[in-house]
C-alpha cells in the first residue's frame, strides 16, 4: 500500500465518487474490504471513463507524464519531481518531464520584459531630474577597467545587439 499526497483538487473529485461510502478504497472490488484489482481497474474504470469523454488513446502511464510535465512547468526541481514520481533517481525525470509549446513561448515571451523595469525607472528620472544607478541585473561589459580597446591586444569576435558589422 502506498500513500500520496493529494492537492484539494484531487481530493475533491475523489471524495466525489460514492465508494468512500461503503468501502476505505477509492475503487473497492465487488467485495468493499478489498480494493479493485489493478487488471480490472484498466477494463472497469479507465477505460469506460476514457471512452465517455473522447481519449481513448489516452493511457495509464500518461498521467504519469502530464504529471510530471506539470511539476516541471511549475518550477519543481528534479529530487522533489522523482519523489513524487516514486523514482529512486532523478535520472528518469527527464524522459517524463516533457515543456509545453506554451510554457516554452511563455518564457521566450518572459525574456522580452527584462529590463523594461529598469528602463521606466531611468525614463521617470529624466523627467524628475533625479539621477540615481538602476541595477538591470545584466552584465554589459567584463574585465579589469582599460583592459580591452584598440591597444589592449583583446580582439571583440561578437557583439551581441550590435547589429551587422558596417
Amino acid at each position: 500500500m502506498q500513500y500520496v499526497h493529494l492537492n484539494e483538487e484531487a481530493t475533491t473529485l475523489l471524495r466525489g465518487f460514492d465508494s468512500w461510502q461503503r468501502s476505505k478504497w477509492v475503487f473497492p472490488s465487488e467485495n468493499p474490504a478489498t480494493p479493485l484489482d489493478a487488471r480490472n481497474f484498466y477494463n472497469r474504470v479507465w477505460g469506460p471513463a476514457v471512452t465517455e469523454v473522447g481519449i481513448e488513446w489516452a493511457t495509464w502511464h500518461d498521467l504519469r507524464h502530464t504529471f510530471a510535465s506539470r511539476l516541471a512547468m511549475n518550477g519543481q526541481n528534479e529530487g522533489t519531481m522523482a519523489a513524487l514520481l516514486r523514482h529512486s533517481t532523478t535520472a528518469l525525470v527527464k524522459r517524463y518531464a516533457h515543456l509545453s509549446p506554451s510554457h516554452l513561448k511563455a518564457a521566450v515571451e518572459g525574456v522580452a520584459g527584462f529590463g523594461k523595469a529598469a528602463a521606466a525607472v531611468r525614463e521617470n528620472q529624466v523627467q524628475t531630474g533625479k539621477a540615481e544607478p538602476v541595477p538591470t541585473g545584466t552584465v554589459t561589459e567584463t574585465g579589469i577597467e582599460g583592459s580591452t580597446g584598440k591597444d589592449s591586444g583583446v580582439k571583440v569576435c561578437e557583439r551581441f545587439g550590435a547589429g551587422d558589422p558596417d
